[in-house]
């Protein structure tokens, strides 16, 4: 009787570490990088919304690809974890672009202002992505703060080039 119990929690536990496949993986980010260009379709056009789209799909890429390499000394390190990990990191930022996209075509916002709120979410995703390399791999602030801002820079850039073009 306990035995059973006991390997049925260790069966739940065991799920927790389990990942559906790395195409899985890709739908998602494909869908990500989507709804996160689709606010800036209202204030481009087609070809801004497939730039951002690339841009986003490749900055986040290469991060898990990146990651992968950084925590590499990590039993539980791999790509399709770390895709993961950085498709749940994104989720706030995703929450935002959907809830955006809805009120800027009912109600038109200037675009600075959503350049500003969008750089408030992005900054909020690294937060998150600070707390869960901290809490999963590094236990170090230092290694903490340096790997999770390493997602800054393609968004800054990215960030800066919409700003001086001013859609």
């Amino acid at each position: 009787m306990v035995g059973d119990a006991t390997s049925q929690i260790a069966n739940h536990y065991k799920k927790l570490f389990r990942f559906p496949p790395l195409r899985v993986g890709v739908f998602f980010l494909v869908f990500y990088c989507t709804i996160l260009s689709l606010p800036f379709y209202r204030y481009g056009n087609l070809n801004m919304f497939c730039f951002l789209f690339l841009s986003f799909f490749v900055i986040i890429s290469v991060i898990a690809v990146l990651d992968t390499f950084l925590t590499s000394f990590s039993l539980i390190s791999s790509f399709r974890r770390l895709l993961f990990a950085n498709l749940f990191q994104f989720f706030p930022l995703l929450l935002f672009s959907i809830l955006s996209s809805i009120i800027i075509f009912l109600v038109p916002i200037s675009f600075n202002l959503y350049l500003k709120m969008f750089t408030f979410w992005m900054l909020f995703t690294i937060n998150l992505r600070y707390f869960i390399l901290y809490a999963i791999f590094y236990q170090n602030h230092l290694y903490s703060i340096i790997h999770s801002l390493i997602f800054l820079l393609p968004f800054s850039i990215i960030l800066l080039y919409l700003n001086k073009y001013n859609i």
